[in-house]
């Protein structure tokens, strides 16, 4: 395992009781995406061996398993779904890679090996084995269990990464895109992007000829995708690095002259300078910057040196220059990844010589400045828009006054909203769909960029967001609108539509985007939407719904500890625990059962009722709907089928937030006979919920996809969830 990964000895392997053995875990999560004779290698047996355990189960020993492209598109689903069940070798075997390329996808993948919990759990090799007599008594069970559910199986098959290739499909004719939006910026992440080092890739197509048509029929006229400066031009302080630049670069050019043709631009999104270890350091200790606390032997790279603004100036120049056409870059310049020697630190903490002599609104102005005129020279209409997100609060004015005033200013719009949910006192931290912005302070950082005349932009979440991360669009129209509306009477002229979430063509930016080109508007717009979108006596069914659901969607308990570690970023996949895993939920993959990480400040009971209050009044939004669905209109069974996908992800925090209160509590007092009818009422309701959730993404093959997690459930998950259930039930029966 490569030194900078952490093994924690004190963390067990997560029990799955439902399988008696961990290598029937593998077989089971993999089947149909890994081959018998991957699985044979990683598990060291034959493909006789797995494909037997495979029919010992019930499932299908002959299935077809897509390898290549669950290996290219779904590796953070392989990697989540494995990580209690192989350790780092085998992990990689699986995946066909290096350590160093493994390493590398688990720091660099939207801070991947973060999600996980910054830890690998203490695991030893899991091998095929022969099945004790009671363990084979337990594979029966399996077995009987999914055989219950054969017909569903059949009926409803599997289809996943379906949109993906339907998006690969030619495209007839000339481009046909919304040319006018008065030169704002609409920028947007690629739906299904790939993170990695995809520039490297021969095939490298990440925007389809479909998907750009669409972006653009919706009025967007910019796509961001991640970059790093010292693999598109060559570095100096470590050349190494660098190796392959020609080639991205070269792949770069293409995508910008291919997006240009649909009236989009490419902005790259940089974290620049990139931090480096102390061996870089050897021979320019000159440029030795602030050392993170928390990384060990890892560096800023001086942005007060004269060498290193001289390179950050010469590499944008470059990087312009060569990719011709690049409409443009983003930066955050106090993110996760250290930069700047005040992207972490402040005056009292700095250790940078140079830096700790500076304010720090000087050396984060100075660094976006330094990038945007090595941009210009060499494209004087390259747009450079700085983002505030991390800046402390009593600079960032400071920062303004000293942007260039060519530079556009970004803000996140509904930061540090205050809200009241259920009761509690809290306010917004990253982004929500559920409270429209924008918020008191976003509206004060825009009027001092105005003040300094610097254009504005909002940084929002139209789609979705960590509220609801597995559907493409939550549909709800007037929450839309009102934040779309609020922004076109604040003023402001561009727009990020989304972080790397909620990138799908969709109504919900169709309706932020007529609305953000309205210069007067009436308050009817979303009416107006539905009645186009869909017509006759469904316009007010859709109307009604979506207002409903909007309603109900607000009462969201909003938190970022909510947002992050509780069950919907899992979906109807998030297992039942009988017994407590001692585990904290991770960041967006992990919630185990830990419902006070879920919960954050708000009180168990409310915190549960306000999640009640969502699903019930989406039922409502879904009933009204419920005659009309299967009519022969896309538009009104795509809406549906979206409304269905949110509400079976809340009705999995529900029903586990209700189990998980229970369980506790009887651990504490001890199981009564009401206990368990209660537990096994709350099982067999999310029985149901999971197997809606099977059908549903059998036609709607996006539900549970988001591009820097993957899908968060598959069809195999959905059905292990099944077994996870019959297993809860025989086990609470039993205690009767």
């Amino acid at each position: 395992m490569p030194s900078s990964l952490v093994s924690r000895e004190d963390i067990e392997v997560l029990k799955l009781p439902h399988f008696p053995a961990r290598f029937l875990g593998v077989i089971w999560r993999t089947w149909g995406q890994i081959t018998p004779e991957t699985l044979a290698k990683v598990l060291e047996t034959t493909p006789e061996n797995i494909k037997k355990s495979a029919a010992d189960m019930g499932l299908d020993p002959d299935v077809t398993a897509d390898e290549a492209l669950w290996k290219k598109r779904g590796y953070i689903t392989l990697i989540r779904n494995m990580w209690h069940l192989l350790p780092f070798d085998q992990l990689r075997d699986l995946l066909g890679v290096t350590d160093a390329e493994l390493d590398t996808t688990l720091k660099e993948d939207d801070f991947l090996y973060i999600k996980m919990g910054s830890f690998f759990p203490k695991m030893t090799k899991t091998v095929w084995r022969e099945l004790t007599q009671e363990e084979e008594k337990e594979v029966a069970f399996i077995k009987d269990t999914y055989s219950k559910y054969h017909s569903l199986v059949s009926e409803y098959p599997d289809d996943a990464f379906r949109f993906v290739k339907d998006y690969y499909t030619p495209v007839e004719g000339e481009p046909k895109y919304v040319s006018d939006i008065n030169g704002d910026i609409r920028v947007i992440y690629s739906y299904f992007a790939l993170f990695g080092d995809p520039l490297m890739e021969d095939d490298c197509d990440p925007f389809p000829d479909k998907l750009l048509e669409e972006y653009a029929q919706y009025g967007i006229n910019g796509i961001w995708m991640q970059g790093v400066l010292y693999q598109l031009v060559p570095y100096p302080f470590a050349p190494e690095l660098s190796k392959g630049w020609e080639k991205r670069i070269a792949n770069l050019a293409k995508i910008v002259k291919k997006a240009a043709r649909y009236g989009i631009g490419i902005y790259l999104y940089i974290n620049e300078p990139r931090m480096m270890p102390s061996r870089v350091f050897e021979k320019y200790p000159q440029i030795k910057g602030h050392q993170r606390p928390n990384e060990k032997d890892m560096y800023s790279i001086c942005t007060s040196t004269p060498e290193v603004q001289e390179y950050l100036d010469s590499a944008m120049y470059e990087l312009f220059k060569r990719a011709e056409g690049l409409a443009g870059f983003i930066t955050i310049t106090a993110s996760e990844n250290q930069t700047n020697c005040y992207s972490h630190s402040n005056e009292e903490n700095c250790t940078c010589p140079r830096c700790k002599n500076r304010k720090s609104y000087e050396v984060l102005a100075e660094v976006n400045n330094i990038m945007s005129r090595g941009a210009k020279r060499a494209n004087p209409n390259a747009r450079g828009i700085v983002w505030s997100w991390a800046w402390p609060d009593k600079y960032i004015d400071e920062v303004i006054k000293r942007l260039d005033r060519d530079i556009i200013f970004q803000c996140v719009s509904e930061t540090r909203m205050k809200l009241v949910k259920g009761g509690i006192e809290n306010e917004i931290h990253d982004y929500s769909l559920s409270n429209p912005g924008p918020s008191d302070l976003a509206k004060k950082q825009w009027a001092a960029a105005r003040e300094n005349d610097i254009q504005c932009s909002a940084k929002c979440q139209f789609n979705c967001s960590w509220e609801l991360p597995g559907v493409p669009f939550v549909p709800a129209y007037s929450l839309v609108a009102e934040h779309a509306a609020n922004l076109n009477r604040a003023g402001v002229q561009h727009v990020m539509l989304s972080w790397t979430l909620g990138g799908s063509p969709s109504p919900n930016i169709a309706v932020a985007s007529e609305i953000l080109l309205k210069k007067e508007l009436d308050g009817n717009e979303v009416r107006d939407f539905v009645e186009r979108t869909y017509p006759g006596e469904m316009s007010d069914v859709v109307y009604k719904a979506q207002d409903i659901f909007s309603k109900a969607f607000n009462q969201f308990p909003f938190h970022i500890s909510v947002l992050y570690t509780a069950p919907q970023t899992s979906g109807p996949k998030s297992p039942f625990f009988v017994e407590k895993t001692g585990l904290n939920a991770t960041m967006t993959c992990f919630p185990y059962d830990a419902v006070d990480n879920w919960r954050a400040n708000y009180p168990v009971d409310i915190f549960e009722n306000q999640f009640k209050i969502v699903t019930d009044g989406w039922r409502e939004a879904l009933d009204i709907m419920e005659g009309y669905k299967g009519e022969k209109n896309d538009a009104f069974n795509e809406l549906y089928d979206m409304m269905l996908g949110s509400y079976v992800h809340f009705m999995t925090n529900l029903n586990l937030i209700r189990f998980n209160r229970r369980r506790n509590e009887c651990f504490e007092r001890g199981f009564e006979a009401e206990d368990i009818k209660y537990l096994l009422d709350v099982i067999d309701c999310e029985e149901k919920n999971v197997v809606e959730t099977i059908k549903l993404q059998s036609r709607e093959s996006r539900l549970g996809f988001e591009a820097a997690n993957h899908y968060c459930f598959t069809r195999q998950d959905l059905t292990e969830k099944l077994l996870n259930i019959a297993w809860c039930k025989r086990y609470y029966e039993n205690l009767k």
